[in-house]
């Protein structure tokens, strides 16, 4: 398979990889269709995170599933499905109480696993035609629709960017009437609203006394004057 590969600080490239293979009956094996580049893919290009050097990096994918585990029971070959980047295993105390992204389990000795990541187990990075996704039951959202659709470019978001965000801001319970620190100065939030799918919405914004802050999907094929 081909896969994105950091060959060193600075310098990456599209290399042919030895196929992506499950190695748990709780595994699916993943055929990427989208995946999504994070800011923390910069800190390795950069070098301003170390040791993941010749390795598959990336850890925000969608895709379908082309092979299933037999303990596997909530997924079937051919589901469409998003995958986020911690891998948890959904049943050990951190997962239990919700805090999946510190799982005892996927990451022996730690706390934590994820896709491409220096010292997080050693999973494979999300850039590649085809993933090993563990505990699939508990790490992989099924999704409508077909790969290439109206709605790839925005359930792609749902690995990480949009999902990070949101989780943020509902952890510090923002609301209507809060105040905001955007940039250097304060904003005081006056509603708030998610348009969209029924599953998942192509849209997020917080209206403040200043104006409107959000976040959208991007059309990779839209003109640059049609984002202004």
């Amino acid at each position: 398979m081909k896969a994105v590969i950091l060959e060193e600080t600075r310098r990456i490239a599209v290399r042919d990889v030895h196929d992506a293979e499950m190695r748990e009956t709780t595994d699916v094996l993943l055929r990427v269709t989208s995946s999504a580049i994070c800011g923390t893919d910069l800190h390795f290009y950069e070098g301003r995170m170390r040791g993941i050097e010749g390795g598959v990096i990336g850890h925000e994918p969608l895709g379908v599933v082309e092979e299933v585990g037999s303990a596997v029971t909530g997924l079937i070959k051919g589901d469409r499905v998003v995958v986020p980047t911690h891998i948890c295993c959904g049943f050990c105390a951190m997962c239990v109480e919700g805090h999946s992204s510190e799982c005892l389990t996927t990451n022996p000795g730690a706390a934590g696993a994820a896709y491409g990541y220096p010292n997080k187990g050693g999973y494979q990075g999300a850039q590649a035609e085809l993933l090993r996704v563990p505990f699939a039951d508990a790490n992989c959202l099924k999704l409508p629709g077909e790969p290439g659709d109206d709605w790839e470019d925005d359930f792609v978001l749902l690995a990480d960017a949009f999902t990070t965000g949101y989780h943020a801001a509902a952890i510090i319970d923002v609301g209507p009437g809060d105040y905001i620190k955007i940039g250097s100065h304060w904003e005081k939030i006056t509603s708030n609203s998610a348009q969209g799918a029924e599953h998942t919405p192509r849209s997020w914004s917080v209206r403040t006394e200043r104006g409107e802050y959000g976040m959208f999907g991007i059309n990779r094929y839209a003109k640059a004057e049609d984002l202004e």
